[in-house]
C-alpha cells in the first residue's frame, strides 16, 4: 500500500518559496520609509523653481564682483604712494609750520588793504558824481587848436 502525501509531497519545494516569502514581507515592511522619503523629495522638488530664482538674484548680485576687484586692485596699486606719502608726512609738517608762520602776517596784510579799499570806495563814490558832472562841463569848453 501506498501512502499517498498528495499536497504535502510538494512542501518540500515549496519552502524556498516561503523563505522568499519572508525576504518579500521584509522587503515590504520597508516601504512606508521609502514613501515617507518620496513625499519629502516631491516637496523639495517642488522647491526647485524658487531656489532657481534665488540661485539667479545671487548671480545677479555677484555681477559686480569683477567691478569690485578692479577698484580693489587700484586701491592697492595706491598704497605704495600712501605709504611714501605717510613717511614724508613728518618732514613736510615742520615747512607746514614755517609757512603758516609766514602766512598770518601776510593775511593780516590783506585784511588791512581790504578795510583800505572800503574806505576809499566809500570816500570816492561819492566824488563820482561831481567828477561826471565835470567831465561833462569840460567838453562843453572850447578847444585851442594848435597850428603847427
Amino acid at each position: 500500500m501506498k501512502l499517498g502525501l498528495g499536497p504535502l509531497a510538494a512542501l518540500p519545494a515549496a519552502i524556498p518559496g516561503l523563505r522568499g516569502l519572508g525576504e518579500i514581507v521584509d522587503a515590504l515592511r520597508v516601504l512606508p520609509q521609502l514613501h515617507e522619503r518620496l513625499v519629502a523629495i516631491e516637496k523639495n522638488t517642488r522647491r526647485l523653481p524658487q531656489i532657481e530664482a534665488e540661485l539667479e538674484e545671487v548671480a545677479r548680485g555677484t555681477a559686480v564682483l569683477p567691478e569690485m576687484v578692479k577698484h580693489t586692485q587700484e586701491i592697492a596699486g595706491t598704497m605704495p604712494v600712501l605709504v611714501e606719502l605717510q613717511e614724508s608726512i613728518p618732514a613736510i609738517v615742520p615747512v607746514l609750520a614755517r609757512l603758516t608762520d609766514l602766512m598770518e602776517p601776510l593775511h593780516d596784510s590783506v585784511i588791512e588793504l581790504q578795510r583800505s579799499a572800503g574806505k576809499l570806495a566809500d570816500v570816492t563814490e561819492p566824488l563820482q558824481g561831481a567828477a561826471e558832472r565835470l567831465g561833462r562841463m569840460a567838453d562843453r569848453l572850447p578847444r585851442r587848436r594848435e597850428n603847427g
